[in-house]
């Protein structure tokens, strides 16, 4: 049965019947395989325009007419998902769609309920921008686009039964992501069974299942908004205390979606709609907070360690003779228990004894209730402090202790010393200069330190004074830093030097946050030897420009898991991306340093070298007609191909292109001129003829120059 609102709208979407091609969302969520083995989501028809056909599965808003409170936030947009109209797939059948200009009501969208079958114009896109994001359906909102109604009153069918595992393992900080298995659910509905609730950030929740597999639990519907976000982050469509930590959730049932969390990609999360979507079984007692006093991060040899803990009860009263510090000095080969001692009606305190110079010590809290439902504080780790009888190191503080390159010493006081690597006139940034000091060339000897007041002494210091500062580890979106300073910052010397540590680009290119090696060398002063520049914008495919190149070792140019960001926006170098900074070079691709230093930083999902002066290089401009032919970068999917497939190349001049396909034999089966096109990055999707399965070789031709990939055809 098909809704009708009103005849008028269908002259308008027959105003927009242009050829923009009809995809199933099956086709728009089947991810090829050469991008699934780099960990890339994208949609092989990431950046087009399309029709797409799918039956509703969420509203956008409650009532169209009597309650237009959105049910998932996303800013100020309309959010839904649209299921493949074929019946019975259990992968790649659905998708998040959204209309960005809520106040734009002439495309019906805000109409759509569940069981509706609609066709709609969109533009396919994915959030968070980059490889990791999963794909999204953007309305095109222009004059004359509407929302077809084709049917209503679909059954919007059962979530699919799937495993954390399914998605991840491993602890988040520290997990494998499982690409492909976890791209068959994504903008699906699915149900996890059986499952804790470990961890909370500022809207999202961490669950774990029994093996401590881990992801996070998105907070987006306003069914799940907490109290204290009423008003500030969404409006609410019901009162929500929230779950706590140790809460055992029978069943989540929810759409797999992604988002940032703390600035990273969080590739596959599961989103709840509806408060029947999340059945609790068990709130068993809670530690809401644990820890020993925050300047007592590195302990001495004779000191006993107090450790506070504050416990409430769940669905039945405390035991308090449960209350107990379990400890280990072994690595968890064994375990110590010593009581706490209740202080009041919430608070324990327990003291773990002396231990010998450099014994690393892991603790827990523990206490259960009357009815034995037991809880550990970390739910799903340990603390940990290193015992010394010696000035911490910065090693000390950034020890790989926990997974991810958080330090374990988080919102401790320490006090460091270190020769001042960069100062403010090195890395000024656009919003706040920073500083860092390193003591060692060992990995983790380097530290970023952090502030934004102008008149702090630490923006007195100058490159190559050794000083001793005393500050709170923290974590800035990944980076381990020292902030809350101190203003007695010493002078111990001055005029020192730091060697840079030599390493490849290899090293830091695709590495996540906290994975080695690249984690080891953060903040640090390093060196590459012999790069090439190999893209003059890191961020081209985007369509965006935020101030990064590309350098690789001259011998893995042509390997992209070798590509390393270079940042020119922070540091105070001549050094530019953008094409308006006539008085700044843009370093052309194929130009060669002979050496090329700087601070590792950490940003947006990627490592990048932060040069600091004119001085950290060598520059070595080749001209662009001696260019490699390697660097026009071919990319063809999906492969294997049946009919249609899409080339991302760059040019690194502009003329006239073509393609040529040949079989093995070198006889040419095809070929598609592309005109004149300019130096740059291009896409082209291309029909292929009717072509027997086998493999081919598909060629970029500009001139006599030529960029060539294997391609597989199946019938």
């Amino acid at each position: 049965m098909k809704r009708v609102f009103v005849t008028l709208f269908v002259l308008p979407v027959l105003l927009w019947a242009q050829d923009y091609p009809e995809v199933s969302i099956h086709e728009l969520m089947t991810i090829p395989q050469d991008s699934l083995q780099v960990g890339s989501l994208r949609s092989a028809y990431f950046g087009d325009t399309v029709y797409v056909t799918g039956k509703v599965m969420v509203p956008p808003v409650v009532d169209p007419l009597n309650n237009r409170t959105v049910i998932l936030w996303a800013g100020n947009r309309w959010v839904s998902f649209l299921y493949d109209t074929t019946e019975g797939l259990q992968e790649y059948a659905g998708v998040n769609i959204l209309q960005f200009d809520t106040t734009i009501t002439s495309t019906f969208f805000d109409r759509i309920r569940p069981g509706d079958v609609i066709r709609v114009l969109c533009r396919v896109a994915n959030y968070p921008p980059g490889p990791q994001g999963l794909t999204q359906l953007e309305v095109i909102t222009a004059d004359g686009n509407q929302v077809e109604f084709l049917d209503s009153d679909r059954p919007v069918g059962t979530p699919v039964h799937v495993q954390i595992s399914d998605f991840y393992t491993g602890p988040i900080g520290n997990q494998t992501v499982h690409y492909e298995s976890g791209s068959r659910y994504a903008g699906m509905l699915v149900e996890l069974t059986d499952v804790t609730v470990v961890a909370a950030t500022r809207y999202d929740y961490v669950i774990a299942d029994a093996e401590g597999n881990q992801m996070y639990l998105r907070t987006q519907s306003t069914y799940f908004t907490k109290k204290e976000d009423i008003g500030g982050r969404k409006p609410a469509l019901r009162e929500w205390e929230g779950f706590k930590i140790g809460q055992r959730l029978s069943r989540v049932r929810g759409f797999i979606t992604s988002a940032r969390i703390g600035g990273e990609p969080a590739s596959f999360m599961i989103t709840p709609v509806y408060p029947e979507d999340v059945e609790i079984s068990i709130t068993p007692p809670q530690i809401t907070s644990a820890g020993r006093p925050k300047t007592l991060a590195f302990p001495a040899p004779s000191d006993s360690v107090p450790v506070q803990f504050i416990a409430y009860p769940g669905d039945a009263p405390l035991d308090p003779a449960t209350a107990w510090i379990i400890y280990s000095t072994d690595g968890g080969s064994t375990f110590d228990t010593v009581a706490a001692t209740q202080v009041d009606d919430s608070t324990f305190v327990g003291m773990i004894p002396p231990q010998s110079a450099e014994t690393l010590v892991q603790y827990f809290c523990h206490i259960a209730d009357t009815s034995g439902y037991e809880f550990n504080y970390p739910p799903d780790g340990y603390h940990y402090y290193r015992v010394l009888d010696r000035p911490a190191r910065i090693a000390d503080v950034r020890e790989p202790i926990l997974p991810g390159g958080y330090s374990a010493y988080e919102g401790f006081v320490v006090t460091l010393e270190g020769v001042v690597t960069a100062d403010t006139s090195d890395i000024p940034g656009r919003n706040n200069p920073r500083i860092y000091i390193q003591d060692s060339t060992a990995p983790y000897s380097g530290i970023f330190l952090y502030t934004t007041n102008p008149d702090h002494p630490l923006r007195g210091v100058h490159r190559g004074d050794r000083i001793r500062v005393t500050g709170e580890v923290d974590e800035m979106f990944r980076v381990t830093i020292l902030t809350n300073i101190d203003e007695n910052v010493e002078v111990l010397s001055s005029g020192n030097e730091v060697t840079p540590v030599v390493l490849s680009t290899a090293d830091f290119a695709m590495k996540s946050a906290g994975e080695l090696p690249a984690e080891q060398w953060e903040s640090m002063l390093i060196e590459f030897r012999n790069v090439v520049v190999v893209d003059t914008n890191a961020d081209k495919a985007r369509g965006r420009n935020f101030g990064e190149f590309l350098v690789a070792d001259l011998d893995r140019a042509q390997d992209p898991r070798a590509w390393m960001r270079v940042e020119t926006d922070d540091g105070n170098t001549s050094l530019t991306t953008y094409k308006d900074m006539p008085d700044r070079i843009i370093p052309p691709i194929g130009s060669k340093f002979s050496f090329l230093r700087g601070i590792m930083y950490y940003s947006f999902g990627n490592y990048k070298l932060v040069p600091r002066k004119d001085s950290d290089y060598e520059l070595v401009v080749t001209a662009v007609e001696e260019v490699p032919d390697f660097f026009a970068q071919l990319r063809i999917f999906p492969n294997p191909v049946r009919n249609q497939v899409i080339a991302d190349f760059w040019l690194h001049r502009s003329g006239e292109t073509r393609v040529v396909i040949n079989d093995v034999q070198g006889r040419t089966v095809a070929t598609h001129s592309l005109g004149i096109l300019p130096y740059g990055a291009h896409r082209y999707r291309l029909t292929l003829p009717n072509l027997p399965s086998g493999v081919y070789v598909f060629q970029v031709w500009q001139g006599d120059q030529k960029v060539g990939s294997q391609l597989v055809v199946k019938e």
